[in-house]
C-alpha cells in the first residue's frame, strides 16, 4: 500500500490508514482491469526481448519467424494460432479487446455513425447499396450493434461484422448486424461493400500479412468500394510520443508494428490502393487514433 500510496494510486490521510483516489476507483472498474491484464500478459514478453533482439543481431524484425511471442514461447504458431489450444488465455486476450473497445465508445459511436449515416457515392450501384460496412476482425461488435440499434432512420443495407468463428461464439447481432465468421487470411467473401473497415487490426501483424489481407480486400472491392484503417499513425521525422512508442514496442511482440504515415502510404500504394484521407479520429484526444482511408487507385 505505501508503494502504491507513494505513486499516487492511494492516499495516506493519516499513518497507516489508506483512502481511494480517482485513479485507484478508476482501477477498480472491469474494463480496466481487463486491459491491465492484456498489457501484463504481454510485458512478460518482454523479458526475452535481449535475448530475441540478439538473435537478429540487434536489427528491426521485419516478417522475422518466430516473432518475439513465438521464441517466448517457444514455438513456431502466431499468438492467434496459439491462443486456439489456450482457453483461458484466449478470454484475457477477447476481455482485453472488448475492454479498449469500451473504453474508447466516445470516439467510435460517433465515427460509426458517420459510417453508416453517409450515403452512397454511387446511388446506382447495386453492389454499393447491399452492403452498406464490413467490420473486418470487429471483435464481438458491441460497439458497432449498439450504433446500428439507434440509428433513425436505420442504415441503409446490410451491415456485416466478421471475426473468426470463436470470437462470434454467442453474438446476436439482432436485426441489423448480420454475424459472419471469417478468416481475412481468406479471400473476403462479401464484394462491393461501401466500407470494409479494419480497426487495430493491421498493427498486429508484418508488412508481408498486412499485404496478404490487403490482396484479399482489394480483390472484393468494387469502384466505389473504401477501406477505412483506424491505427495509429506515427510521425515520419522521429518524436512519437512515449505511448506511441511503447506500443510499436509491444506490436513487435506479436510481428506487427506501428506504422509511420510513409509505411502507411507505402504498403496501401502497392496494394493497389490510393490514399484519400489521413485524420484524427478525435481532434480534441492528443495521440488520437487516425483514420485512413484508401480506395482503389
Amino acid at each position: 500500500m505505501r508503494t502504491l500510496a507513494a505513486i499516487g494510486i492511494f492516499t495516506e490521510p493519516s499513518p497507516g490508514v489508506y483512502a481511494h483516489t480517482l485513479q485507484s476507483q478508476t482501477l477498480r472498474q472491469p474494463q480496466h482491469r481487463a486491459v491491465i491484464q492484456g498489457m501484463a500478459e504481454t510485458a512478460t514478453l518482454m523479458t526475452a526481448l535481449p535475448d530475441f533482439l540478439e538473435t537478429h543481431k540487434w536489427q528491426n524484425p521485419v516478417d522475422a519467424q518466430p516473432t518475439l511471442f513465438g521464441f517466448a514461447h517457444q514455438t513456431d504458431q502466431t499468438m492467434f494460432e496459439w491462443l486456439e489450444s489456450q482457453p483461458e488465455q484466449r478470454a484475457i486476450f477477447a476481455a482485453f479487446q472488448s475492454s479498449t473497445a469500451a473504453l474508447a465508445v466516445c470516439q467510435l459511436q460517433p465515427f460509426l455513425r458517420s459510417l453508416l449515416s453517409a450515403p452512397p457515392e454511387d446511388p446506382s450501384n447495386d453492389e454499393t447499396r447491399e452492403v452498406t460496412l464490413v467490420d473486418v476482425g470487429g471483435g464481438r461488435g458491441a460497439v458497432l450493434r449498439q450504433v446500428s440499434d439507434e440509428l433513425d432512420p436505420p442504415p441503409r443495407g446490410r451491415i456485416v461484422l466478421q471475426d473468426l468463428p470463436q470470437v462470434l461464439e454467442g453474438v446476436d447481432g439482432g436485426d441489423r448486424v448480420e454475424v459472419m465468421p471469417y478468416n481475412f487470411l481468406q479471400p473476403q467473401p462479401v464484394h462491393g461493400a461501401r466500407t470494409y473497415l479494419f480497426r487495430h487490426i493491421f498493427h498486429n501483424w508484418s508488412d508481408g500479412v498486412v499485404a496478404t489481407i490487403l490482396q484479399n480486400t482489394v480483390a472484393a472491392m468494387a469502384p466505389s468500394s473504401r477501406l477505412v484503417i483506424v491505427d495509429l499513425v506515427l510521425p515520419d521525422g522521429g518524436g512519437a510520443s512515449p505511448y506511441a512508442a511503447f506500443l510499436d514496442v509491444s506490436m513487435m511482440a506479436f510481428g506487427g508494428m506501428e506504422r509511420t504515415e510513409a509505411q502507411w502510404r507505402g504498403i496501401l500504394g502497392r496494394a493497389g490502393l490510393q490514399v484519400r484521407r489521413i485524420e484524427p479520429l478525435d481532434a480534441l484526444t492528443p495521440g488520437s487514433d487516425q483514420v485512413i482511408e484508401a480506395v482503389l487507385a
